[in-house]
């Protein structure tokens, strides 16, 4: 998900792309344009993916990247008789866990990889972004997937 907002007046904007919630990123975008124009900006655009209709304005899933990681790197990464473990942030942060000896285990290596990764994250957005995602409750990362023995 992706959401761009613009200030016309001063051509200022800010763009987050990527996201695996919508609503994190227009959040988002909002409040680094507002603090660059010093005031309100417009939502220009937001980017769904092709199934959702245009009116959506909440909804979470897997960003295009996190698809990948899961398809890719954490689905192959998994041993018969181990646990493994998939957390996602509204952000775009993940984390993964494969060939965990418990589900607990497998659980506690993705969030602190994806809380690792989100914390990584809301510094490269910087602080007005951060904050927006802090007060929106966007700073938090679970688990939605576990491979089980």
């Amino acid at each position: 998900f992706s959401a761009l907002h613009v200030d016309p007046a001063s051509a200022r904007f800010a763009y987050a792309r990527g996201w695996n919630a919508l609503e994190a990123a227009i959040a988002v975008s909002a409040a680094v344009c507002t603090e660059s124009a010093g005031r309100d900006c417009k939502l220009a655009a937001i980017v769904l993916p092709v199934f959702m209709p245009n009116e959506t304005r909440r909804a979470e899933g897997f960003s295009v990247m996190d698809l990948h990681r899961f398809r890719w790197i954490y689905y192959r990464a998994q041993k018969p008789g181990l646990w493994g473990a998939f957390a996602i942030s509204p952000l775009s942060a993940s984390g993964l866990s494969a060939q965990a000896p418990s589900e607990q285990t497998a659980r506690a290596r993705a969030l602190e990889e994806c809380r690792a990764r989100l914390e990584w994250e809301l510094g490269e957005i910087g602080p007005t972004g951060a904050a927006a995602a802090r007060r929106g409750g966007f700073v938090r990362c679970e688990v939605v997937h576990v491979s089980r023995p």
